[in-house]
């Protein structure tokens, strides 16, 4: 879905923004204008911010869910932040994104995009594997008759048309591989040895990135594959902790999706929700045992349960609870005997 506000946005006659959007000549590159946030739909206040203009069918700009709810105040004001330096900096400063950490499931990646998404803009993603080195982010080469073929990777690519890069899971990454790439998250300059071509990026591009452990060593274990990186690497980025979403936020975010809801079990399936989360973090006592459950229940999973808890509505009839029915297959099916049991009664607990 495209976000039609910005259809009424023009580049005015005085453009502040002539000179790069003069350059906006591949279907891949874009111009961008200056809107007021009402103006476009985003609710998060009314100063000014930057869209593109014309990039409805542009690859790289996601689609816009119009249930996402921009609920986490801290991020959409450092994001704000950061989107207007790149686009006011001095040539000389550094480029800086936001780096993201927080629970799995909280939503990181996903505000993201619906920010981009919501102005216009598009973006790549990547996620980082253990096994990529700096230049497999920036560009593979083969050999093909003789010949070296270059092929540009998302970190070339979104350099060379401005387009924000978001890089997913960036703590699963070898610290080597960081630091090999800190020229980059700085300038976006990219040098290709094979041929000599040197990629300056342009105006827009910058690096926002997400992870689990808060870029440190993980001691709990609860983030596979994550590893403590170089303190280098995190002056390249501003950063922050998303938080998951309060009971309050959880209520209003299900009743926009099912507005015929009663408020009051609306209520209660935001209770539910946010006490999995808990015991899904620490060791929580639920009837007779503490339990820590081995998986974290995310928006995405609540968005599946309740909608599978609408599908099942009709074993209502054959003495089965919906809701509890609908967890199996988003959650509790692979979970271990002894945790089903645990979320078994905690839905009665506060549902039944």
């Amino acid at each position: 879905m495209y976000n039609t506000n910005l259809e009424a946005i023009t580049i005015p006659a005085d453009d502040p923004f002539a000179d790069t959007n003069a350059l906006a000549a591949s279907p891949l590159d874009y111009r961008v204008a200056v809107s007021k946030m009402q103006a476009i739909g985003l609710t998060i206040g009314d100063a000014d911010t930057i869209v593109g203009v014309g990039t409805k069918n542009h690859t790289y700009l996601s689609a816009l869910n119009p249930y996402f709810h921009f609920d986490n105040i801290e991020f959409d004001r450092l994001f704000s932040m950061a989107l207007a330096r790149e686009w006011s900096r001095d040539d000389a400063e550094p480029r800086r994104g936001l780096l993201v950490s927080g629970d799995s499931g909280t939503g990181k990646t996903t505000h993201i995009r619906q920010r981009l998404a919501i102005q216009g803009i598009p973006c790549i993603e990547v996620t980082m594997r253990a096994d990529m080195e700096p230049t497999d982010l920036l560009y593979t080469r083969s050999i093909v008759g003789g010949d070296t073929i270059i092929e540009y990777g998302a970190g070339a690519l979104a350099a060379k048309h401005g387009i924000p890069l978001v890089i997913n899971e960036i703590d699963a990454a070898k610290p080597s591989t960081l630091l090999g790439l800190n020229e980059f998250f700085d300038t976006g300059t990219v040098v290709i040895t094979e041929t000599g071509e040197v990629i300056h990026a342009k105006r827009g591009f910058q690096v926002h990135a997400t992870c689990n452990s808060k870029f440190l060593d993980d001691p709990t274990d609860a983030f596979a594959g994550t590893r403590g990186q170089n303190a280098s690497v995190l002056r390249r980025f501003f950063s922050m902790v998303y938080d998951s979403p309060t009971e309050d936020q959880e209520a209003d975010f299900i009743q926009s999706l099912y507005p015929d809801l009663d408020a009051g079990v609306v209520k209660k399936k935001a209770t539910f929700v946010v006490a999995l989360r808990d015991a899904g973090r620490t060791p929580t006592k639920i009837g007779n045992q503490n339990v820590q459950l081995s998986r974290t229940f995310c928006r995405s999973m609540v968005i599946d349960w309740l909608y599978l808890e609408s599908t099942f509505g009709y074993m209502l009839n054959r003495g089965v609870s919906p809701g509890l029915y609908a967890l199996g297959p988003v959650l509790t099916n692979l979970m271990p005997d002894h945790e089903k049991e645990a979320v078994k009664a905690l839905y009665e607990t506060i549902l039944v």
